[in-house]
């Protein structure tokens, strides 16, 4: 009799145990302070709403049309500072071969291994033995440089040379003034650097803190 009872009582709780797993996993309930527990409503644990996404995606996309201009500048004004100073470090280096070398070193517009007269998409330093402003096959090239697609060099030498020319002695055989431009779109920022006789390099500066690089006159390199 009591082992029949035992049976019963088994099957009744077997059968009521999937009725408890679905109620506990349709009822959400969370615990409070005390013992008892409380539903959580279904607006409790939504996400965001339509119109809260919208407000989200709207402040996004107005940092995005603040951020993208400023981003553009810090750009162009990197690339510009970088071409001038890896000029400025070409410039001093034809001078200082040609005084530890003892021979005449050019520094030329060209993009592969020849002085093509243009700047615009690289320049040459070599050593120059017969002096001709020309990298022949038996003349050793010290340097190659690139400059970036959105940047123009322009070099205006004493007597139209295409060239830079530096003296055993170290003084420059032309003088003048590279004009370096960055062009893209509405974006326009530029830089100048000036040669002298002694061969000394002058970099225009940006006096007023305008963003505007002047030399000593006042005067901005050409763009054209």
């Amino acid at each position: 009799m009591e082992e029949s009872n035992l049976r019963a009582r088994l099957a009744t709780h077997l059968a009521r145990a999937p009725n408890r797993t679905k109620s506990r996993a349709t009822n959400p309930t969370r615990k409070t302070n005390g013992s008892h527990t409380r539903k959580i409503k279904v607006s409790e644990i939504a996400g965001f709403s339509l119109i809260e996404a919208l407000v989200v995606f709207s402040i996004i996309a107005l940092l995005s049309a603040i951020a993208i201009p400023n981003l553009s500048q810090i750009v162009t004004h990197s690339q510009i500072a970088a071409t001038e100073l890896k000029l400025r470090r070409s410039i001093s280096a034809a001078r200082n071969a040609a005084l530890s070398s003892g021979e005449i070193t050019t520094l030329c517009g060209g993009e592969h291994t020849s002085c093509e007269g243009s700047w615009e998409r690289g320049y040459l330093l070599f050593v120059d033995n017969n002096n001709d402003g020309v990298l022949d096959a038996e003349e050793e090239l010290l340097e190659r440089s690139r400059v970036p697609e959105s940047i123009s060099i322009d070099w205006r030498a004493s007597g139209r040379a295409p060239y830079l020319k530096f003296s055993p002695s170290g003084m420059a055989r032309q003088f003048g003034r590279f004009h370096i431009c960055h062009q893209k779109e509405t974006v326009t920022e530029s830089r100048g650097l000036v040669i002298n006789r002694q061969g000394r390099v002058r970099a225009y500066k940006d006096r007023d803190g305008s963003g505007r690089y002047t030399d000593i006159n006042g005067q901005e390199p050409i763009c054209d």
